[in-house]
């Protein structure tokens, strides 16, 4: 995406939970797309990160009004004015939301929550990954709002709660060393 657009188009938030493993290195470099990245563990910081999003949200959808349904519209119908989309993009959810005490946990998970039902009319789009999500309590009603979800090197148990019974059969028919 930061090849492909300019800030202008599209803006990131990453949220890393594994103490910024796989994020670390974005942060080694001046890159105009990243609004926020989070590289530390802490359940409070990235409640503060959804928080901001949130309003970012609110304040899209007040300038949006009743007038345009999505962001596309609004972008077409003021071209001088246009907003940009939003990827927010959490890594090891599971660990984000088992490490926060239970208030911050709740929030966050609302928050989540809300932008998939919410979002994307705004621009704002939500990449989740991690293990054991199915262990997150009421993880399902923000999955079903996922209308793309990939299950990579997984157990069958987990893909069943990702995918149903149809994406372990799909599973089954890849190659062993794709699985």
């Amino acid at each position: 995406l930061m090849l492909l657009y300019p800030p202008e188009e599209v803006m990131i938030y990453l949220i890393d939970f594994k103490y910024g493993l796989d994020f670390r290195i974005y942060t080694q470099y001046n890159l105009p797309n990243f609004r926020t990245i989070s590289i530390n563990n802490d359940p409070e910081f990235a409640l503060a990160m959804l928080q901001n999003l949130e309003k970012e949200q609110e304040e899209r959808s007040s300038r949006m009004g009743s007038r345009y349904q999505k962001i596309s519209e609004y972008n077409g119908a003021n071209p001088k004015c246009r907003m940009n989309r939003i990827l927010l993009v959490v890594d090891e959810l599971y660990e984000l939301v088992k490490q926060a005490p239970d208030e911050v946990q709740k929030n966050i998970l609302g928050k989540l929550d809300s932008f998939a039902h919410q979002t994307r009319a705004f621009g704002i789009h939500m990449v989740i990954c991690g293990q054991d999500l199915d262990k997150i309590e009421n993880f399902a009603t923000i999955k079903n709002q996922c209308t793309t979800r990939l299950a990579l090197h997984c157990e069958d148990e987990q893909v069943r709660e990702l995918m149903g019974e149809e994406g372990i059969a799909r599973m089954h028919m890849i190659d062993a060393t794709d699985q």
